[in-house]
Order: structure tokens, then C-alpha cells, then sequence
């Protein structure tokens, strides 16, 4: 059993750094993420943060 917890981030600065909970950790480009093993319910979640994220920032201008 595990958890896979999908979020959306805006970097600002600093090396992404793994804890001891993970092998590895990363900033990746929207239009990289088909290079990554994704599940495709996990590559659907991204998506939508994205068309969240675009539409919040629309609504900002």
C-alpha cells in the first residue's frame, strides 16, 4: 500500500533536496513529464493544477 500525493508548485529559488522518504526529487517542466513513468491518473491531476493555476493567474490580470 502507499500514497501518491500530486501538488502544483511555482519554484522561486533553491536545489530541491529528497528526505529520507524518497529516492529522488525534482522540478520538472509541464512539457517534460511524459519522459517520467507517470500513472495516468497522476499525469491527469497535474494537468488540471495547471489549467487551475493558468485560469487563477488570467483572473489576477
Amino acid at each position: 500500500h502507499y500514497v501518491v500525493i500530486d501538488y502544483w508548485a511555482t519554484w522561486t529559488s533553491g536545489t530541491p533536496r529528497a528526505g529520507d522518504d524518497a529516492a529522488d526529487v525534482r522540478w520538472v517542466a509541464l512539457d517534460e513529464l511524459p519522459a517520467y513513468a507517470l500513472l495516468p491518473d497522476s499525469y491527469a491531476v497535474v494537468q488540471r493544477a495547471y489549467e487551475l493555476w493558468r485560469q487563477s493567474a488570467q483572473g489576477a490580470a
